[in-house]
């Protein structure tokens, strides 16, 4: 007989959720009788994410959850925009209409992108205006922007630090229904009774921040770590004397935070003794999320903002050492699976896609005895909001934006995929690599890339009149969709990938060459990202 399923749920990642019909004081932009809070065209298509259509996106991916059956959702941090109280505030409202009509129930982390320290900072954003004009629309009232026409400092673009941007009715206060709940610091769930200390190089405290970490038991014999790995070191010369947490990820945690390993170890040991399976949370990666490439970007692409929000290799031992073997994360924007081996066991990372960048999706989790069953569930096919969509195309118009296929899509996974071949040129060039290898890039056909990589022979035919740009936009999909770019790389050209990247080759003309292509063949070869099974007690993986 089959086992019953012990419980199952739906993991987010950076939702990102911006409100198009916030008040920030300006009027918005007017579309169909709507008065629209719309990001400019041309600042989106050079932007690492879609910020219009998120709102939207998070309510559709919600009821296309609740209409697969799934009541529990895991958000993985960023959450948020940007942490703006008025899109808090939004969220807020979204996610209690969900509960109600829906019957939800949601497990939150903090993100990057959501909270800052104890006190916050501030944010400022452009929006369009009615006219198509650059509105700057800022909390601090010392900052300008010279490119912009019009000014509002409000509030409500203000971003709180703890616990003021912890949202309600999502685990955080013990306030979500459940079986259990507690925090690396008891049962309290005050925010006064939560906090540690931070120290400086000579070792001495020089304040307290809170921790949002929590436990959770949302069903019979199952626990969810859920870490609050955002970590504000201190800087002198970051607000409020504090560093953003983007860049710190495990890496700093396990320096600044090291209580959170102490009571991962103890909830990892008491869960095995007490027979509760135990899946842990976080925002950050504990595991690189490139299919063991990143020495080769390194070489290829030098130190870039990228990388350094990987982690070290030590994480993945402490994290081994304090129990930890499936471990959900979001923060990087892409669709994988990695798995490391120690002397301690195994432990699997599931990188978990945002909504607002290509590949989206969600992963649907299934607990079953010692087992958990991940399906994801892409949202290609959801449909665009036509009142933002014609705005969006109006508003290029207006600003002669270049935007490329942007316009023109009518579903997410269309939209998210023309921003990615946008923000390839547009982005990721000029931001990302040499100016010398970008300029092959912009200038090479596929074939004289390949020779100079030091390929001798002819190309496949699927291959023959790509230009080099074209197969570089292939290797950022790879990249992030992982098993999800099938469906937006043909059969036979990624079959021609697979062919060339296993040829031998011989002295390249330049090396760093020979190992883009060498990386696509790891992205090819990949562990399974879309459907799995991952044993909760020794981290083994079958497809």
């Amino acid at each position: 007989m089959e086992a019953r399923p012990l419980h199952r749920f739906a993991v987010i990642a950076d939702a990102h959720f911006h409100d198009p019909e916030a008040d920030f004081g300006f009027g918005g932009f007017p579309e169909a009788g709507r008065r629209l809070n719309l990001r400019l065209p041309g600042d989106v298509a050079r932007a690492p994410r879609i910020y219009n259509e998120a709102g939207a996106i998070l309510a559709l991916s919600l009821e296309r959850l609740a209409e697969e059956g799934i009541r529990d959702v895991v958000l993985l941090g960023d959450y948020s925009d940007d942490g703006q109280k008025v899109t808090l505030d939004a969220l807020s409202r979204l996610l209690a209409r969900f509960r109600g009509e829906r019957g939800m129930r949601f497990f939150a982390l903090p993100g990057n992108h959501d909270l800052f320290g104890a006190k916050g900072r501030h944010r400022r954003k452009r929006y369009a205006g009615s006219e198509g004009e650059i509105v700057l629309v800022t909390s601090d009232p010392d900052y300008d922007d010279p490119r912009a026409d019009r000014r509002i400092v409000t509030p409500g673009m203000y971003c709180g630090g703890y616990p003021d941007n912890l949202p309600a009715g999502c685990g955080f206060f013990r306030d979500v229904p459940c079986q259990y709940w507690e925090s690396p610091f008891g049962t309290d769930p005050d925010p006064a009774e939560r906090t540690y200390g931070l120290f400086d190089a000579s070792g001495q405290e020089i304040r307290r921040l809170m921790d949002a970490s929590y436990l959770v038991e949302p069903g019979p014999g199952l626990w969810f770590a859920m870490i609050d790995a955002n970590v504000f070191a201190p800087d002198p010369e970051g607000e409020d004397g504090l560093a953003d947490s983007t860049a710190a990820g495990w890496n700093a945690l396990l320096l600044h935070k090291p209580f959170l390993v102490s009571w991962l170890a103890d909830v990892a040991a008491r869960a095995a003794r007490e027979g509760k399976q135990l899946i842990h949370f976080s925002h950050y990666p504990v595991l690189e999320t490139l299919d063991g490439t990143l020495p080769l970007e390194r070489m290829m692409m030098g130190e870039n903002a990228f990388h350094r929000r990987m982690p070290g290799p030590g994480v993945a031992e402490a994290m081994l050492s304090a129990g930890m073997r499936l471990h959900f994360s979001g923060h990087v924007h892409v669709n994988n699976t990695a798995r490391h081996e120690g002397a301690e066991g195994a432990l699997v990372n599931l990188a978990v896609p945002a909504l607002v960048a290509f590949p989206a999706a969600v992963k649907i989790v299934t607990v079953t005895g010692s087992e958990a069953r991940i399906d994801t569930l892409s949202l290609d096919d959801l449909p665009l909001d036509p009142v933002i969509r014609a705005a969006n195309r109006r508003l290029g118009e207006m600003t002669g934006a270049v935007t490329g296929a942007m316009p023109e899509a009518e579903t997410l996974g269309a939209l998210l995929d023309a921003h990615l071949a946008h923000v390839t040129a547009r982005r990721f060039l000029k931001r990302e690599w040499p100016a010398e290898l970008a300029a092959l890039f912009k200038g090479l056909s596929l074939a004289d890339l390949a020779q100079q990589a030091g390929f001798r022979q002819g190309l496949p035919e699927a291959l023959q009149d790509l230009s080099a740009l074209a197969f570089l936009t292939d290797w950022y999909r790879l990249r992030a969709g992982g098993a999800l770019v099938k469906r937006f790389i043909a059969p036979a050209r990624l079959e021609a990938y697979g062919e060339i990247t296993g040829r031998a080759l011989e002295q390249p003309a330049d090396p760093r060459l020979s190992a883009l292509f060498e990386t696509m063949k790891h992205h090819l070869a990949g562990l399974p990202s879309d459907r799995l099974t991952v044993c909760l007690e020794t981290g083994a993986i079958r497809s």
